[in-house]
């Protein structure tokens, strides 16, 4: 009942008997905590006024470490959720749980784009841009997975932008490395957020991420695609896998064009002439051109060769011309 529970509350206040504001009931849930479950956004909000931020009951009261905030971003109470995101600190929104998720794991996790659009923002506009790369780049303990791997599996791809750009200002080119390196962060299986988003099969997300790779392509270099071990993908292999067609497209040019530059070139004069050729019969099959690709086959001798893996775009040319369905070639 909020509105006994408003009476007393201001009852107990008058009297000074704020003790029982931080006590727990018999499961040692307090009473902030009981308000949240029960989506009482105006009991809530009134129990934090008269509680210092950095009282007993916030930072880690239920037994899984999860905070006040966390809690109602659980249960998708937004009100209260928005009414605690206004009490607390940076810090405490930096605050893991007992597994290493943060408010902005969950809020990525559970869809709750305006929440997390929310801490976002309060990270942008009081952080340094230390502090915000550290916020942004908080991992689970487990699985080792930002919020960002969180929202890529989720698909709410809306958060993108804010999540990334905050990353980069236009005054400050040398924030490129920080953005490479987030980007660049793998989960316990080898996963980066571009091939996660692809996994799952969340192509608008794999998109706006790659949109972010494309305005980093002068910083970026060609192991972004490789292929590391059995159980992963490149995200040129898993987006022809998942039949992404046109991201593939846009893959693979940037990868083109970042082989086209004099640097690499000159990397490329280090490789075996099987290689080269291979990457020629790729090219060939990307765009199209069977009649060329045809004509490399037969010149080069080509065999055993084509069956093996580039390690700088993690798909072999037999595989390629498979899911691009070059059936003639294949």
């Amino acid at each position: 009942n909020e509105e006994i529970a408003r009476v007393l509350i201001h009852r107990m206040q008058d009297q000074g008997a704020t003790t029982c504001f931080t006590q727990g009931n018999q499961k040692s849930v307090v009473p902030v905590m009981l308000a949240i479950e029960n989506n009482l956004p105006g009991v809530v909000e009134l129990l934090v006024s008269v509680l210092d931020s950095n009282a007993s009951w916030y930072p880690t009261q239920d037994a899984s470490g999860q905070t006040a905030f966390m809690k109602a971003i659980i249960l998708g109470f937004d009100e209260v959720a928005d009414v605690l995101e206004k009490k607390i600190s940076l810090r405490e929104l930096d605050e893991q749980s007992q597994v290493g998720e943060t408010a902005l794991h969950l809020a990525c996790k559970h869809r709750r784009s305006d929440v997390a659009r929310q801490i976002l923002f309060r990270q942008k506009n009081h952080s340094t841009s230390a502090s915000l790369y550290s916020s942004r780049t908080i991992r689970t303990h487990h699985f080792r997975q930002t919020a960002l791997h969180y929202a890529a599996e989720s698909g709410i791809n809306d958060i993108v932008g804010a999540y990334v750009d905050d990353l980069l200002p236009k005054s400050d080119s040398g924030h490129e490395k920080d953005l490479i390196q987030m980007l660049s962060l793998q989960d316990q299986h080898g996963f980066d957020v571009l091939q996660l988003s692809i996994e799952h099969q969340n192509e608008n997300f794999a998109r706006e991420i790659f949109e972010k790779y494309e305005m980093l392509q002068d910083s970026w270099g060609v192991n972004m695609f490789q292929d590391e071990g059995s159980h992963k993908h490149s995200a040129l292999h898993l987006s022809l896998v998942n039949r992404m067609d046109k991201l593939s497209d846009r893959i693979f040019n940037f990868f083109a064009q970042i082989w086209a530059r004099p640097t690499v070139q000159s990397y490329q004069g280090g490789v075996s002439m099987d290689v080269v050729v291979v990457r020629e019969l790729v090219s060939a099959i990307f765009s199209g051109h069977d009649g060329r690709a045809i004509d490399i086959i037969h010149e080069s001798e080509l065999s055993q060769e084509a069956c093996v893996v580039d390690q700088e775009i993690g798909v072999s040319a037999f595989h390629f011309a498979i899911l691009k369905r070059r059936e003639v070639v294949s």
